[in-house]
């Protein structure tokens, strides 16, 4: 058996996630920036809000992300593929908003 010994990520599922995602104008209202780093480490660039902060595993669908304004919040992300993630960063809302993210090139 050649089949290469994988390394474990310490991120598990969300290894994925590492990396720029992008949702445009239209379909978002703004254009809309998420980078995720292994460091941990998160930038969001919201139309003209550009904010920093972290971002940490809470469970198998939610991500805790915590921005130098605020505390944190819990968002969900689902249908995490190479090209594609759902996050969803008010998923305790009565009408949550997921947005159908494409990893930036």
């Amino acid at each position: 058996d050649n089949t290469p010994i994988e390394e474990e990520s310490p991120l598990g599922n969300y290894s994925g996630l590492v990396g720029t995602w992008t949702i445009d104008a239209a379909t978002a209202g703004l254009k809309t920036d998420f980078t995720f780093n292994e460091d941990g480490s998160f930038h969001q660039l919201m139309g003209q809000i550009d904010q920093t902060g972290t971002w940490e595993i809470v469970d198998d669908t939610h991500i805790k992300v915590t921005t130098k304004k605020g505390k944190g919040k819990n968002w969900r992300v689902t249908d995490l593929n190479t090209s594609t993630v759902d996050i969803c960063w008010n998923p305790d809302n009565p009408k949550p908003k997921t947005l159908h993210m494409q990893r930036a090139q």
